[in-house]
């Protein structure tokens, strides 16, 4: 299992931009949920199917400062591997966050290391032609 953490509606930057709406987030959200719904085949519309989008298992909204278990996670993997996001330790007890569960997808692009260009350009068809799939 993944889990996206956002922060959203705080009055300050994260990362050096705004914190998401709640009116930015969730039609996010609601494509998401459909991309996935493409993994498993409607009655009527077997031809729409993909399993090219990783499921959402659980969307939630919460509040509070980060538990210090996180935060320990965080410092290690910023530690071993950089992390390009400010520290979560600057969030207060009033801050909101979505976050959204989802099932494992493997290796993320940007940690992954492409031997050629065929195969980003292979991802990137993979990715087009999962949500064309549905267009039709």
């Amino acid at each position: 299992t993944v889990v996206k953490i956002i922060p959203v509606e705080g009055d300050f930057c994260v990362n050096g931009a705004d914190q998401k709406t709640y009116q930015e987030i969730i039609p996010e959200l609601l494509i998401s949920v459909d991309l996935c719904r493409l993994r498993f085949p409607e009655n009527d519309q077997p031809y729409l199917l993909t399993s090219g989008f990783v499921p959402i298992l659980k969307v939630s909204l919460v509040q509070g400062r980060y538990p210090p278990e996180l935060l320990d996670l965080w410092r290690k993997f910023d530690e071993s591997k950089g992390s390009d996001n400010d520290s979560p330790e600057i969030f207060k007890d009033e801050q909101l966050y979505i976050v959204i569960e989802q099932a494992n997808g493997g290796t993320d692009l940007e940690s992954y290391s492409f031997s050629t260009a065929k195969q980003v350009v292979s991802i990137f068809k993979q990715v087009a032609f999962s949500d064309e799939e549905r267009c039709r």
